[in-house]
């Protein structure tokens, strides 16, 4: 159902607005904020109203991306401020690869994309 919404460009619809926020356990006031819009307006949304610009713009985005892809997201940026802020670069050296699993969840390869994420944010801070 969701995906459909994407397909074409078609009109999203007051259920695919439902659906987003109820799959991802947000309230009117949190889609709101996720939109940049007032609560009212997801409101009129949800009962059929016009959908247009930014709004329109990140619904489609998260059409496009189910909660799960977020999740992942999440875990794999939550990994890397670990070790960014709790590891030293010489702590590289050894294979946080378990660690990084047990801890956060990840796969091999997400703690590996997790690593190279806090060698962006060691690289940025000098």
């Amino acid at each position: 159902m969701v995906a459909a919404a994407i397909e074409n460009k078609r009109k999203i619809t007051p259920e695919d607005i439902k659906a987003v926020r109820e799959a991802r356990h947000w309230s009117p006031s949190d889609l709101a904020r996720a939109l940049g819009c007032a609560q009212s307006t997801v409101w009129r949304m949800e009962n059929g109203g016009n959908i247009s610009g930014p709004a329109e713009t990140i619904l489609r985005n998260l059409l496009e991306n189910p909660p799960e892809q977020e999740d992942t997201a999440g875990r794999i940026i939550e990994a890397a401020k670990w070790i960014a802020f709790e590891k030293t670069p010489i702590a590289l050296k050894n294979d946080l690869t378990p660690e990084l699993t047990r801890q956060f969840g990840l796969s091999a390869l997400q703690a590996q994309h997790a690593i190279a994420e806090a060698k962006l944010i060691w690289a940025r801070a000098l």
